[in-house]
């Protein structure tokens, strides 16, 4: 069974579980809005495509955009890495 931090089942106190999730949520760091934000769009994508960018990890996404700006005669934006 999961216990909480004080070793008591989830399912004896939900409401205190339910409430340290949001308190921690709440404390994590979130990023600042940058000057340049990025549209949300839908768009329908061939799912090896989709598969061939998440198969490279975390920020696939953003490797997605990369592709789409230097097919589109864009220069690559620097990452700050």
């Amino acid at each position: 069974m999961i216990k909480v931090k004080n070793d008591e089942p989830i399912g004896s106190k939900p409401v205190d579980l339910v409430q340290e999730v949001l308190d921690h949520n709440a404390t994590k760091a979130k990023r600042r809005p940058n000057g340049n934000p990025k549209t949300l769009v839908t768009l329908r994508i061939d799912p090896e495509v989709i598969n061939f960018f998440k198969a490279s990890g975390d920020g696939w996404q953003g490797r997605i955009n990369e592709a789409l700006r230097l097919a589109s005669g864009f220069q690559p934006k620097d990452q700050g890495k």
